[in-house]
């Protein structure tokens, strides 16, 4: 099991026998390797059924071969290079890390399990409150810098009890806990800088969010990933669609094509819920995949992410888009509870962040 330097994917491969001339089984991967990229790979074969397998991730990486074999392989197992009839060749350059090997097959669940990593939570934004225009990350780390025209909204501890009958004046309740970002469609906006996230990987940004207005009759941004000419991705409100939609893009370019998949069944919840509606963008770079999850829930929104950014040099615009130095569709209403993950962010792990458990594990 390794990388196939002509195909550039991973592969699966045996002789038919110990001797090389005797022609030689395999099952490709699907997709090209990425570099830098830890991935998880499980070759199996079944000697009843004859059959080799490739998965990734968890996940069937190739198509199911079948061959029968006359090996008995007892001699030792070699991690990082191949042992021939003309001595040790494809020596591996790079890392590896938690090699088991079974004696008996593993079911799908049982891969699935084996192969899991628990997302990294990078970045934690509770909202509740700002100093001198910053709101604080959560474990200490770079905060969010507030625009004009942005603010953390709280309770005045002073207002009166909405039970007590003479009280005229019951104060809205915070988004998410104890305050939320209160931004107002022009110019209001919150921002954390480039150098969060790998420059390759998987990884997700989630927000809470609720629409001033049922309808805004513009597109509102939740949060962007921008960088130097144009933006990773953008997840927003579209005024056309009235959901919310997600948009990537290959390249960091003014220019780049946009993809688009088509958007979430269901629209916003409106604006008198208080809760607002939860939205996680999740990226897996194994499978090229990006997802939109709203309040935890697959929402329709899935798409090959054709993606070549350096995600290092990536900003997190919260309450608006930035391409270059331009901002555009900002955000009227309240946005709380933003998180940035390093990892695999499955649907598991979305509805446990939708759910308030922040480090999604």
């Amino acid at each position: 099991m390794g990388y196939d330097a002509t195909s550039q994917k991973w592969e699966f491969r045996f002789p038919g026998s110990g001797m090389d001339s005797l022609g030689e089984w395999r099952v490709l991967d699907k997709t090209k390797a990425v570099a830098n990229l830890w991935v998880h790979l499980a070759a199996v074969y079944d000697a009843d059924e004859r059959t080799m397998t490739l998965y990734k991730g968890g996940q069937l990486a190739a198509p199911l071969a079948l061959r029968r074999t006359s090996w008995n392989a007892a001699g030792g197992l070699q991690m990082g290079r191949s042992l021939g009839l003309a001595g040790y060749t494809d020596h591996l350059k790079g890392s590896l890390s938690a090699v088991q090997v079974y004696d008996r097959l593993l079911s799908e669940s049982e891969l699935a399990t084996v192969s899991e990593s628990d997302p990294d939570q990078v970045g934690y934004w509770p909202l509740d409150e700002a100093t001198n225009g910053v709101s604080p990350e959560a474990a200490g780390g770079e905060g969010l810098t507030l625009s004009t025209g942005a603010s953390v909204y709280q309770v005045d501890d002073v207002v009166c009890d909405e039970l007590d009958p003479t009280c005229t004046n019951v104060p809205a309740v915070p988004l998410w806990g104890d305050g939320h970002l209160q931004l107002d469609g022009t110019s209001g906006f919150a921002e954390r800088g480039p150098g969060l996230f790998a420059a390759q990987g998987s990884f997700a940004v989630a927000a809470r969010a609720r629409l001033a207005s049922a309808d805004p009759g513009k597109d509102q941004t939740v949060f962007s990933l921008a960088g130097v000419n144009g933006q990773a991705a953008v997840v927003r409100y579209s005024q056309t669609t009235k959901r919310w939609q997600l948009t990537v893009t290959a390249r960091d370019a003014g220019d780049a094509t946009a993809v688009t998949p088509a958007g979430p069944d269901s629209m916003p919840s409106p604006n008198t819920e208080n809760s607002g509606d939860h939205l996680t963008l999740a990226y897996d770079a194994v499978f090229g995949e990006v997802k939109l999850y709203v309040n935890g829930q697959l929402s329709g929104v899935q798409t090959l992410w054709p993606n070549t950014w350096d995600l290092s040099g990536v900003s997190i615009q919260v309450g608006r888009s930035l391409t270059g130095t331009t901002g555009g569709a900002y955000f009227s209403g309240a946005l709380d509870e933003v998180g940035a993950y390093q990892g695999v962010v499955d649907q598991y792990r979305a509805v446990r962040i939708a759910a308030g458990v922040g480090d999604a594990t």
